[in-house]
């Protein structure tokens, strides 16, 4: 990353001075802990217990006239950009929020809510990938036709990750007192070029990060949203049927 952008991003995540208190969630411990812990627990136990049904080679024409052009890509300098990206995405939040209130409650607070965030998106697109087993463009071509890998295409997690963070950290950055466009407007340049490149390497369909931007965006807008100060407040009971979430103003 160049320094241009480097100082683009820095500028645009980084609130004036003064302009909003520092503490700006609200958290409870015995919720969110539970959250984040099935959130990782779910990607953990996917992930070693479950296999997929390894059904390539496979004939192109059933794949929608849409994607179907993401068959043959395989750029490994579009893979490793998007690792890289993910890499400097999954750290940023926590390093920006570290600059703009220190090492104190506050980065505490916006930590724990970053953390919430991958952990449901990663639950989320874990549990989307085992119950749909879409063979990604690489197994349809050859080279991952005989990896489990290569039946996780739906929906890219690379993508939902970059967007789920990248727009938890936009949000932080609102709720800090950033009210302009640019955080937005970086988050969603990034979010793009991780799925752009996720495509070129052959490990998604475009409707495979269509797919995972939403659902990114989704969890790194609701998370945020459901634990800034304010008058709403979210309750999560164990009832002796399942789980009860109720959502208060």
């Amino acid at each position: 990353m160049s320094k241009a952008v480097c100082l683009f991003v820095l500028l645009g995540f980084t609130a004036p001075p003064g302009a909003a208190d520092p503490s700006v969630y609200r958290l409870s411990p015995a919720e969110d802990g539970a959250i984040i812990t099935a959130g990782l627990l779910s990607t953990i136990v996917l992930f070693a217990c479950l296999g997929v049904n390894r059904r390539c080679p496979c004939d192109p024409d059933e794949v929608n006239g849409f994607d179907r052009g993401a068959i043959g890509n395989n750029s490994a300098a579009a893979r490793a950009l998007s690792d890289g990206l993910v890499g400097v995405i999954g750290v940023a939040p926590f390093v920006l929020s570290w600059m703009e209130t220190g090492a104190g409650r506050e980065l505490w607070e916006d930590a724990v809510v970053m953390i919430e965030i991958m952990a449901v998106n990663s639950g989320l697109n874990t549990l989307t990938k085992y119950a749909i087993q879409r063979p990604t463009p690489l197994a349809y071509s050859g080279p991952s036709a005989q990896i489990d890998d290569g039946y996780r295409s739906f929906y890219s997690g690379h993508t939902s990750f970059a967007f789920s963070a990248l727009m938890g950290l936009s949000m932080t950055a609102y709720y800090h007192g950033h009210r302009g466009p640019w955080p937005w407007i970086a988050s969603f340049g990034l979010g793009t070029v991780v799925g752009l490149a996720r495509i070129a390497g052959g490990n998604h369909f475009p409707t495979d990060v269509i797919a995972g931007a939403i659902v990114g965006s989704a969890v790194g807008i609701a998370v945020p949203w459901a634990h800034a100060h304010g008058s709403k407040e979210v309750t999560i009971a164990a009832l002796p049927g399942g789980l009860q979430v109720s959502l208060s103003f």
